[in-house]
């Protein structure tokens, strides 16, 4: 399954996630925590039956509904409904796509993204909904993508949907092609590569709102050409010009969000700015509330590069309080055994399962701390779900294969 908008530091992070994981299973002194450990099993024993029952579900909606939410954390419910709703409402996949075009009806292709748009303004579909309609992980591969949205935009080369579908593509070429660590690290020839890409997927998302300035995925995946192109100061443009057409949208907002913390040349005060806006109106948008993540989430990231575990907790369990963010939850995952806080790591992981729409390496983790605690019924459910998502994953099996063992020397004893 091939993620197109993979960014590049999510490889260093799902590594740091098995890292914590294994870390488990060498030990380590346990400091005092308002949060029991796994020893105290019957305190959580409830929790574990409700993940199980959340888990055996087949709606993805209602299994993201169903799953228990951290018991340290206070997240709304109606976040969680529109959260839920976000990710897994059914929408148009990469296959319905292709049919389309390999069939040549550019019209039905247009038709079916105007009645996205127009359920999305209308408030009918959840507010994610539009950008999904976009596919990021339901290509086959990124020579798939390449292949079928650039077919699709020279048969209709003004059409704001086809335009937004080759700028999403393209910019996801040019993460990959500048690869993860930091910019001064990389090569030059990745440089212009990713330079070049950005450039053109830059042409075609800014063509495409010229068409349509309604359409907000052709903003979100705009904010990113521009980091990537070397244009982080236009970011804020693109993010006001989303917002006059949608005031109350919070996905450009996020979006944008990332792009000034300090990591990434920006500024505080210009942060503080945008959560003060958002404050103004999160009743009409519950998701409002996860602008903030990023504000605390960064101190935790620097303190967590010095090693100051403890620290670095506090800050993700502070960014955490306003909702479930993948980059605080994994970060947050890998702190926590640190410090001894084995079932806040399954808790955090277990999150972003529930929230994740490609949650390999966080199966995995959990599934090395159900196998510490002797649990080999619920670590072979998370690694064969694994292995659904990638049949081809050799790692999956070799773990696969090395649990079973262990399972079977410990039923001998």
């Amino acid at each position: 399954m091939f993620d197109s908008a993979s960014h590049p530091c999510r490889n260093a992070i799902n590594a740091m996630i098995l890292i914590a994981a294994i870390s488990l299973l060498a030990g380590c002194k346990r400091p005092s925590d308002p949060i029991p450990e796994l020893s105290s099993r019957p305190l959580y024993s409830k929790i574990f039956e409700q993940i199980d029952r959340a888990e055996a579900k087949t709606d993805p909606v209602e299994r993201c509904l169903s799953f228990p939410s951290p018991p340290h954390l206070h997240w709304p419910e109606q976040l969680i409904r529109v959260l839920c709703a976000d990710l897994f409402t059914p929408v148009m996949q990469a296959d319905d796509i292709k049919v389309l075009i390999d069939r040549g009806d550019w019209k039905a292709l247009h038709d079916r993204y105007s009645g996205y748009l127009e359920r999305h303004y209308s408030g009918a579909d959840p507010e994610k909904l539009l950008y999904r309609a976009f596919p990021e992980r339901s290509w086959k591969s990124a020579q798939e993508a390449d292949r079928y949205t650039r077919k699709w935009v020279a048969a209709a080369p003004n059409d704001p949907f086809a335009n937004t579908a080759r700028g999403a593509v393209l910019v996801s070429a040019a993460w990959r092609a500048r690869g993860s660590g930091f910019y001064s690290a990389i090569p030059d020839s990745q440089k212009r590569q990713t330079y070049k890409l950005a450039l053109e997927a830059t042409l075609h998302l800014r063509k495409a709102i010229a068409a349509e300035p309604k359409l907000l995925p052709a903003y979100y995946h705009l904010i990113d050409a521009y980091v990537l192109g070397g244009k982080p100061e236009w970011v804020p443009v693109a993010m006001q010009a989303a917002i006059q057409q949608s005031p109350d949208t919070y996905y450009i907002r996020n979006g944008a969000v990332e792009y000034l913390q300090q990591k990434w040349g920006g500024r505080l005060r210009d942060m503080d700015a945008l959560i003060d806006d958002s404050k103004r109106i999160l009743k009409r948008n519950p998701r409002l509330a996860m602008i903030r993540i990023n504000r605390s989430r960064e101190p935790g990231d620097q303190e967590s590069d010095r090693k100051k575990y403890k620290l670095a907790l506090a800050y993700y369990r502070e960014a955490l309080a306003f909702g479930p963010d993948h980059a605080a939850l994994v970060n947050a995952a890998f702190v926590a055994p640190k410090l001894g806080y084995h079932v806040e790591q399954l808790i955090y992981l277990t999150q972003d399962i529930r929230f994740s729409k490609d949650p390999r390496d966080s199966l995995m983790g959990r599934a090395l701390i159900w196998e510490s605690d002797g649990d080999f019924k619920r670590a072979m459910r998370d690694y064969d779900a694994a292995k659904k998502l990638y049949p081809l994953d050799a790692e999956i099996d070799k773990r696969i294969s090395a649990a079973e063992k262990r399972g079977k020397e410990l039923l001998r004893k």
